[in-house]
């Protein structure tokens, strides 16, 4: 059984590894998928202007600035899950939870008004695609900081394997050092 034992625990370690790295991929995709949101078209007005009316676009990052900056939240999330561990691995599974729901809020504020009358040459699919792109790259990295925050202190720390042990203390030897002091004998000579 013994045997037994250890292959599960080997098992075991490996979901949790294989959990926290699908957890950074996911904020990788999303961080992406929210940079890609951010260069696309968001609005699109005619304006009269002199010489008739003039399409004028908006992209993403135009019109919400803080779609670039919740895609540097994401980055830094995949940081903060690998640096972190236990109780602050949680406090950035928060933030990340928190960052997800203002992207995806982003991408639905406002949504039901680009499926309405518009004037030609209307960009209707790189708007719809634009808007989609935050609002599953926002849903994403909700559930990669709900992970965080329910199995995140299951998952293992970068560079754990490398730590040192803390080093153990032999009383024993301490109490034998002082005696040989109190004695008047020399502890280091060994004799």
């Amino acid at each position: 059984m013994p045997g037994q034992r250890e292959r599960s625990g080997a098992a075991v370690r490996a979901g949790r590894g294989r959990a926290l790295w699908m957890v950074v991929g996911a904020l990788v995709l999303c961080a992406v998928g929210l940079w890609v949101s951010a260069r696309l078209t968001w609005s699109f007005l005619l304006e009269d202007g002199p010489g008739g009316a003039r399409p004028v676009t908006e992209t993403g990052g135009q019109r919400l600035p803080g779609l670039v900056a919740l895609a540097v939240v994401a980055v830094a999330g995949v940081a903060g899950s690998l640096a972190t561990g236990r109780l602050a691995r949680r406090a950035v599974g928060v933030v990340l939870a928190i960052s997800g729901l203002a992207a995806a809020w982003f991408g639905l504020d406002g949504a039901a008004a680009v499926f309405g009358e518009h004037p030609a040459g209307y960009p209707l699919a790189e708007i719809a695609l634009a808007r989609a792109l935050a609002v599953l790259s926002g849903v994403g990295i909700v559930l990669a900081g709900m992970a965080l925050v329910l199995r995140g202190h299951r998952m293992p720390q970068l560079g754990a394997r490398y730590r040192s042990p803390a080093p153990a203390r032999d009383s024993d030897d301490d109490g034998r050092w002082w005696r040989a002091l109190s004695e008047g004998d020399d502890p280091t000579t060994g004799d």
